[in-house]
């Protein structure tokens, strides 16, 4: 298997079939077949990692181990698929709350589904299958469609059936525009009109003392 160290290919060698490593997992080999390095996240999370993070201002060192300069994207090929699976759970859950008029069977439904996904996430977990948010394998999918079906119930039995709107208004005002906020967040005009507001100099704002926190 090849990797790409920035400019230069390096051989990475993987010593067993099924690694799930960031050196020689499948979903970063069918990317960098597929796709090709140069169209792949290039500063991926695992630098993070003690074994690629040893220099001070956070570059990837050239004596590192090669797989530390091999891009990869978190949302490639293998991942979408698994990624796509809980848009089709999302979907089974809206088609319940369509063909279903009463509320018991709508909940009763949606616990024995979110409890068997919930089971056999952690059965996957627990023969091998890892919980990897990067890879999105099955069981981490499993887990959180499971825990966001969960967390669906718990809201519909206090909203719908108990009748509590006003304490979730906020989450339904941000449901209503999650596609504005979601743009917001990710092209950092957020970020810029929080730092808008400042005390003495631009250099004190609010998230800059967040970051002082944080660090402190």
């Amino acid at each position: 298997m090849r990797d790409a160290a920035f400019l230069t290919n390096s051989l990475v060698t993987c010593a067993v079939r099924g690694d799930l490593g960031p050196a020689c997992n499948s979903a970063g080999m069918i990317d960098r077949y597929v796709l090709g390095v140069d169209h792949l996240y290039q500063k991926p999370v695992y630098r993070n990692l003690k074994e690629c993070n040893s220099s001070n201002n956070g570059e990837v060192l050239e004596s590192l181990p090669s797989w530390c300069h091999a891009p990869f994207d978190p949302e490639g090929i293998l991942s979408s698929l698994t990624a796509a699976v809980t848009c089709i759970i999302g979907l089974h859950f809206g088609h319940v709350l369509v063909q279903l008029e009463d509320h018991k069977g709508r909940l009763f439904h949606w616990i024995i589904f979110s409890v068997s996904l919930l089971v056999l996430g952690f059965f996957l977990a627990y023969i091998g299958i890892p919980l990897n948010k990067s890879l999105y394998t099955i069981s981490y999918m499993l887990l959180t469609s499971a825990s966001a079906g969960i967390t669906f119930c718990a809201l519909y039995l206090l909203v719908d059936v108990c009748g509590y709107r006003c304490l979730v208004s906020v989450l339904e005002w941000m449901g209503m525009h999650s596609l504005s906020i979601f743009v917001l967040v990710t092209s950092n005009l957020a970020v810029i009109a929080i730092q808008g507001f400042y005390r003495a100099s631009p250099e004190n704002n609010i998230d800059s003392a967040n970051s002082l926190e944080s660090s402190s």
